[in-house]
């Protein structure tokens, strides 16, 4: 999946440079000018790649959640920081019954 959304982008960036973007008016500029050359092949594509990019976005969302999931189970053995906000800390039954051990053993 990722080599095939790598060269996706690599194709859109080709057709960016080459096709879609106006030419500079000056030799002296640096960048070019943000207008877009070949406007009509340009709405095809982009019609055409929106829902190759929509399911790459989907993909990506989707790995990002299990990511993340996964990074959060992996951290959650830490229990001197709740997981929670500093309001909600209390909610969170783990972390009072560290400082109710604290507690304990400070007295």
């Amino acid at each position: 999946v990722t080599a095939v959304s790598l060269c996706a982008w690599l194709f859109q960036f080709i057709l960016a440079r080459v096709l879609f973007s106006q030419k500079k008016i000056n030799k002296k500029d640096d960048d070019l000018p943000l207008a877009i050359d070949n406007r009509r092949l340009y709405h095809i594509t982009s019609y055409f790649l929106f829902f190759f990019n929509l399911m790459v976005g989907f993909f990506s969302s989707i790995w990002r959640l299990l990511l993340g999931g996964f990074m959060g189970a992996m951290l959650q053995a830490r229990i001197d920081h709740s997981v929670l906000m500093r309001i909600l800390e209390n909610w969170d039954s783990g972390f009072k019954s560290y400082l109710g051990m604290l507690r304990i053993e400070v007295a």
